[in-house]
C-alpha cells in the first residue's frame, strides 16, 4: 500500500486544475488503537473525532485525511 502526503496529492489535483475546498484529518484520536475504543458513549469519541479532524492542529497529525477539491 502506497501513502501520499496531502501536499504531494494536493499538488497532483492541482496540475488537473483543481484546488482544495476542504479537508480533515480522520482518526486523531483512534486510529493508533489495536483493541476496542473504552468508552461510556461511543457517539462521544465519534463526536470528539469529527471536530477534531476539522480543526488545526489536530488534523495536522491525522494518519489519513480526506480532501474534498473542485475543478477551478
Amino acid at each position: 500500500m502506497r501513502n501520499h502526503t496531502r501536499a504531494t496529492v494536493e499538488a497532483l489535483l492541482s496540475e488537473t486544475g483543481a484546488g482544495i475546498v476542504e479537508w480533515s484529518g480522520i482518526g486523531i484520536f483512534t486510529d493508533h488503537h489495536t483493541g476496542p475504543i473504552l468508552a461510556d458513549d461511543p457517539e462521544d469519541v465519534l463526536q470528539a473525532e469529527w471536530l477534531a479532524g476539522r480543526l488545526d492542529p489536530y488534523r495536522q497529525v491525522a494518519r489519513c485525511y480526506h480532501l474534498i477539491a473542485r475543478k477551478l
